[in-house]
């Protein structure tokens, strides 16, 4: 079985290909950016008013920085600089 390496990998793709891995996009950033304040604004509005059930609001935001704190300890990196640059898949 014959192994490839990631030079003769990138090597085999076409310009096109190439270039389309590598394009740099603001919308999706921009996208996810106005859902993540939408999140954080809703959920402050519900917590506010004190709506029934405002208390499970809170579960995801916990598991959610749970995780980010044990990938930053685990792996210890930083997260990309740049401001809003999405690198599509």
């Amino acid at each position: 079985m014959k192994t490839m390496d990631h030079r003769n990998f990138l090597s085999s793709l076409s310009n096109e290909t190439r270039e389309s891995l590598t394009q740099r996009l603001d919308r999706p950033g921009l996208v996810h950016l106005a859902l993540h304040w939408g999140l954080i604004i809703s959920f402050g509005i519900a917590i506010y008013l004190g709506l029934p059930g405002w208390q499970l609001l809170l579960i995801p935001q916990q598991g959610n920085r749970a995780s980010e704190t044990l990938n930053e300890c685990s792996e210890e990196i930083m997260a990309p600089t740049r401001f809003l640059e999405f690198t599509p898949v």
